[in-house]
């Protein structure tokens, strides 16, 4: 059976299946509140994330985090800095899997409660805070960030991740 060759996701997603693999160009969030920061998952995937998700055309990354956050808790949050972009290669099930993800620098609005991140609107996320000194104790997703997140610096860094040879897939 021949593999389709298209878009994939909604129609203004930048994502993409061919041949040769898949390709999606995301955006992520880096909710801080104090020493803590937000992780997000949800039910088909093992593992904690930042939260955010694809970019449509037409919308740029910083845009996208922010709708993103809209979207899965039903708050407006401000954007802050750009503080990390990560390449992401990995093999699952015979299949390429390639992602470029900016990920932006989120406060948490001071007087908002905390469990405000508790409630969302798509059930199949959930959200925690968790200290950064605590990360290391986190199924996170993809693990080569936790360093980045774990710092204090405030310089935008690149992550080229290539977690091909690892995937038993």
């Amino acid at each position: 059976m021949e593999q389709e060759v298209g878009w994939a996701g909604q129609p203004e997603d930048i994502a993409c299946v061919g041949p040769d693999g898949n390709f999606k160009l995301r955006a992520g969030a880096i909710v801080r509140d104090r020493d803590r920061i937000l992780l997000c998952a949800v039910d088909d995937l093992d593992g904690w994330f930042l939260p955010g998700g694809k970019v449509a055309y037409g919308e740029t990354a910083a845009a996208a985090a922010v709708r993103e956050l809209r979207e899965e808790m039903q708050l407006e949050l401000t954007v802050g800095e750009l503080r990390l972009v990560t390449e992401d290669m990995l093999t699952l099930n015979g299949t390429l899997h390639q992602e470029v993800c900016f990920y932006y620098e989120f406060a948490w609005p001071d007087g908002l409660s905390p469990d405000a991140a508790q409630d969302t609107v798509e059930l199949a996320h959930s959200f925690r805070w968790v200290r950064r000194a605590d990360l290391g104790g986190v199924d996170l997703l993809p693990p080569q960030i936790r360093d980045c997140l774990m710092e204090d610096a405030t310089e935008l860094r690149h992550l080229a991740i290539d977690r091909r040879s690892s995937d038993a897939g």
